[in-house]
């Protein structure tokens, strides 16, 4: 019964959720169709537009830079690697340097360099 309750809640709250953006998208296009797209606003028309347009470029533009900066720092020069992509070039993935040590008596703790475990001590 509870599962049922839940799955109405979802339902009547993802229903509401597209009446809000729909009711949002229908304000917006009244706001825009009574304050911008008119004939005696072309020039503030065409102004706002420009505005949008070079502000996408701009994004547009640091966005490829950003990635263009990632291409060669890092894929180029191959500083990062995942494991699994080393096992599928076909070529052994690296070890790690370092061990973990897990232990459940404070007498167990191991120094620094030192192997882990009761045989180290």
């Amino acid at each position: 019964m509870v599962v049922l309750t839940s799955l109405a809640w979802v339902l009547m709250a993802g229903a509401l959720s597209w009446v809000l953006v729909a009711v949002g998208w229908w304000s917006l296009a009244n706001l825009w169709l009574r304050e911008l797209l008119v004939p005696h606003a072309v020039r503030s028309t065409a102004v706002v537009f420009a505005l949008v347009l070079a502000w996408s470029l701009v994004v547009a533009g640091l966005t490829a830079a950003w990635a263009d900066h990632n291409l060669r720092r890092y894929h180029r020069r191959e500083r990062r690697r995942v494991l699994e992509v080393e096992a599928a070039r076909g070529r052994p993935a690296p070890t790690w340097p370092w061990k973990e040590a897990v232990w459940t008596r404070p007498e167990e703790r191991v120094a620094r360099g030192q192997p882990a475990g009761p045989q180290g001590r």
